[in-house]
């Protein structure tokens, strides 16, 4: 990766970083309400726990099942399908064509000729049967093969028929081939291709939705332990703004100094309602930190405090940018995404352009014919092969005008032109994406030694003040004195928030070169499937 861990940078900062490290409260509670339950979480904790149990991410784990589910009806195109039909036609209608006889009718006593329809009626049963195989190939053609099967009967003339009941069967096979309009693999398993690409774009989406709550969970982390030293720092400068209200108390009958206690007693309201405030940001993160995780163990509606166990990284990062771009370039999901969209684009266009043709299918059936006066008669003779039906033919069919499908073709390829800039844009976005995170990263690495610095000097300010009070000398209780010390109080407690800030910043700046180059998942030791069924590259 482009990626280079550097030799660690924890010499530059001296006895700074130890420092800072005397108000790291890793394991203490700062919230100090006995009835909550205390957890002690990690970073790598906060992660599995979120892989395991984030909605979010369960929800969208569901989005590429559905999506080969797709695949599978895209591909069933090109199952075979057994069809099979049973029809039972009973006739009973008059027959104009039958002959007469005559005779007479004595009417009055008169004799008046008369004639009779020897067969006025037909009724007769006939029973059909069919099974057969239908499959369509890869090339645009139908081709199938059916049994069929026949049995006629004469109610009325049973002993006039040559044959009665009378059974016909016969084999026949058909195959319809497109030539211009549905012609070819790639017209044909342009659905396929295209639910193929649907179902890639639907796990680069998950890929994407598992990097966005992972930044979020570290995100939270570093802001939850961010909010704990705050809550800290701020109790550390009441417990040095006491310091000096003892020592005033201590003297004030002696050295008249009563009137700076108004300013310490300032300096303490004022850190403690910033206390409160803190107070509130921690509940405030730990509550988006748990929200994340949604795991069982740690419920929302239990008083809880999570203590952070991790420190921010101090050591340095070095990166390529060139390379960081190249990476970014190759492995981000939006850019796979685009790409697959565009690829689909591209196989509707060429699926458009194709449906403009006229068609024209070529057509031949062949059927082998048997009969007989039992069902086994015919069914010996149609496999005799002597009676046997051959149909050779073509159809056309071309609408005038043909505006539908030129309408198709040019909304493809106008669509296919959007994909591409829209690919273009979606390069430039990441490749401004990368550049700002890697700005940020060396930027924020180079200000955390000056931070550092600045706190240090603060705190040699408050060291030499409390050695001049351990002293108990007369400057030590004059006004400006006291008004200094308190002044430099509070520049150490921004000082040590401006410098755990920083780091923070950096540990976040780490994280987010990582996202912007796609590698957040690999540098988390975390690896999703690569293949899906059948077989399908990701």
């Amino acid at each position: 990766g482009p990626f280079v861990s550097g030799q660690t940078e924890e010499f530059m900062f001296g006895d700074q970083l130890k420092k800072i490290e005397q108000i790291y409260e890793l394991r203490g509670s700062v919230l100090d309400e006995p009835d909550r339950q205390v957890k002690h979480l990690s970073l790598q904790e906060c992660i599995q726990r979120a892989l395991a149990h984030n909605l979010d991410i369960k929800i969208g784990g569901y989005d590429p099942v559905i999506r080969l589910s797709d695949v599978i009806a895209a591909e069933a195109a090109f199952d075979a399908v057994l069809f099979g039909s049973v029809q039972y036609d009973l006739t009973d209608r008059p027959n104009i064509d039958s002959g007469f006889t005559t005779g007479t009718d004595d009417q009055n006593g008169n004799d008046r000729p008369l004639r009779f329809p020897t067969d006025p009626f037909i009724i007769n049963h006939d029973y059909n049967y069919s099974l057969g195989l239908r499959k369509l190939l890869p090339t645009g053609a139908s081709i199938q093969l059916a049994q069929r099967m026949r049995r006629y009967r004469d109610m009325v003339n049973e002993d006039d028929i040559y044959r009665n009941p009378y059974y016909e069967m016969g084999v026949q096979l058909q195959v319809q081939q497109p030539l211009l309009r549905d012609f070819g693999i790639d017209v044909n398993q342009a659905s396929i291709l295209a639910s193929r690409n649907n179902y890639r774009i639907s796990r680069q989406q998950f890929h994407q939705q598992v990097i966005e709550i992972l930044t979020q969970v570290e995100t939270n982390y570093w802001r939850l332990f961010f909010a704990r030293q705050r809550v800290k720092i701020f109790a550390d400068l009441v417990d040095r703004a006491n310091e000096s209200l003892l020592k005033i108390e201590q003297r004030k009958n002696y050295d008249g100094k009563s009137q700076v206690l108004s300013r310490v007693l300032a300096v303490i309201k004022k850190a403690e309602a910033s206390r409160i405030s803190a107070r509130n940001t921690v509940l405030q993160q730990q509550n988006l930190l748990l929200d994340l995780l949604n795991d069982p163990e740690f419920p929302l509606d239990k008083p809880l405090e999570v203590i952070t166990t991790d420190r921010p990284a101090t050591t340095s990062f070095e990166i390529d940018p060139v390379r960081a771009v190249d990476t970014a370039l190759r492995l981000r999901p939006e850019i796979l995404i685009q790409e697959l969209r565009l690829d689909t684009a591209g196989l509707a266009l060429g699926v458009a352009d194709n449906q403009r043709l006229p068609r024209l299918d070529l057509v031949y059936r062949q059927e082998a014919t048997g009969a007989g006066d039992a069902y086994y008669d015919s069914w010996d003779q149609q496999w005799q092969y002597n009676t046997v039906n051959h149909l050779f033919g073509l159809s056309l069919e071309y609408p005038f005008g043909n505006r539908a499908a030129e309408a198709a073709f040019r909304r493809a390829r106008s669509q296919q032109e959007q994909q591409k800039l829209e690919l273009q844009n979606v390069r430039e976005s990441v490749v401004t994406d990368v550049n700002i995170t890697c700005d940020k990263l060396t930027h924020s690495f180079t200000e955390i030694n000056y931070r550092l610095e600045a706190m240090g000097a603060d705190q040699g300010e408050i060291d030499n003040y409390r050695a001049i009070q351990q002293v108990e000398s007369q400057n030590a209780f004059q006004p400006q004195f006291i008004n200094l010390r308190l002044n430099a109080d509070e520049r150490l407690a921004n000082s040590q928030i401006s410098a755990l800030q920083i780091m923070i910043e950096y540990n976040l700046a780490i994280m987010d070169a990582h996202r912007a180059q796609g590698i957040l998942l690999r540098y988390n030791n975390i690896k999703l499937a690569e293949l899906g069924p059948s077989g399908m590259q990701d």
